[in-house]
């Protein structure tokens, strides 16, 4: 991959594509994150597109973070959208967090509690059962 034609094609279509008129609005129409929504217009979407593709050869470091990076979107983003972004970072790798084990071990726990108090409750039963029958 030749960074330099990148940046170059980067540089032509941020020169291309006018800021007027174009504009985005980031809306979370549910309870969570997982329920949102871009809106946008042709221009909006490719000068979105052009920020972010500024942002991979943004130089870091504002914020005082090594790893952040200055991504115009001020400009872009309605002002009634519901969702605002104000930090971007740049990695090499995904920050991966390892799984949380508490979703699989406590059904198996209340599993086994629950088979041990038919099995104690049997036991107790057959004790019962054969005391009365002496």
């Amino acid at each position: 991959m030749d960074q330099r034609k990148i940046q170059d094609a980067i540089a032509l279509l941020d020169h291309e594509v006018p800021r007027d008129g174009a504009h985005v609005k980031l809306h979370q129409y549910g309870g969570g994150p997982d329920e949102g929504q871009v809106v946008a217009n042709e221009a909006g979407f490719l000068r979105l597109g052009i920020e972010f593709l500024k942002g991979a050869f943004a130089p870091s470091g504002h914020r005082g973070e090594a790893a952040a990076v200055e991504i115009d979107l001020e400009y872009l983003v309605t002002s009634d959208s519901s969702i605002n972004f104000d930090w971007f970072e740049r990695r090499a790798a995904p920050e991966v967090t390892p799984p949380n084990p508490a979703p699989r071990v406590v059904p198996v726990l209340i599993f086994t509690a629950l088979a041990a108090g038919v099995v104690l409750s049997l036991i107790g039963f057959v004790t019962v059962v054969r005391w009365l029958a002496a």
